[in-house]
Order: structure tokens, then sequence, then C-alpha cells
């Protein structure tokens, strides 16, 4: 029997250990969790990247630095993303839904990062 239970705005099935960051965002996204960090400039994959970087810097309250060492990425492009998806929150209704919930998650130990 698969037991769910409702948690915070995500349902998890079954499991008592919760998804983690990078594959709730590879599953909204579609795409394969080894794909994220692929140096590649594929929409779909820049966008999930950018989204995973900007849910560590706002949830985490990561430094750009310290987010940059785990993604593989300079200071600079970890600031570049967070703007970046900022603007997709005030244009798209997607991501207005979507970051908000993965930062929610984040702070409340349902997904791990």
């Amino acid at each position: 029997m698969i037991q769910t239970r409702r948690m915070a705005s995500t349902t998890y099935e079954g499991a008592d250990k919760p998804k983690t960051l990078k594959k709730a965002v590879c599953d909204e996204f579609k795409i394969s969790e080894n794909l994220l960090f692929v140096k590649t400039r594929k929409r779909e994959i820049s966008n999930a990247r950018q989204v995973y970087t900007y849910v560590l810097v706002k949830a985490k309250k990561m430094s750009d630095k310290e987010v940059g060492r785990i993604c593989g990425l300079d200071r600079t492009t970890v600031i570049y993303c967070v703007k970046t998806v900022e603007g997709f929150c005030e244009t798209e209704k997607k991501y207005r839904e979507l970051i908000p919930r993965l930062v929610k998650d984040v702070e409340l130990g349902f997904l791990e990062v």
C-alpha cells in the first residue's frame, strides 16, 4: 500500500526520507539529474540549473561563493542566476508558483540539499 502524506505544499509518497532538491528541480523541468550541471546552454537545462542555484541562495541563506562551489559555477554566475530567476518570477506564472514552493520545502526540511 502506498502511503501518501501531505507536507507543506508537496506530496511525498511512501518514503519517510524526503526527495532531494536536485531531484525535485529535475522532475519539474523533466530532465535527468546528471544533466543539471553539464556545461550546456540548452534552455531547459540552464533554467533548471538557475532555479536550483536560486533556491540554494534563498532557502539555505548560502553565500554566492558557497553555492558556486557546490554547483561548479563562478560567484558572478550565481548572482546572474538569482537575478534571472527573479525576473522569471515577475513574468511567468510557472515560476511564480514553483519557486516559493521549492524554497518553502527546503526551509521546512522536506527537501534535502
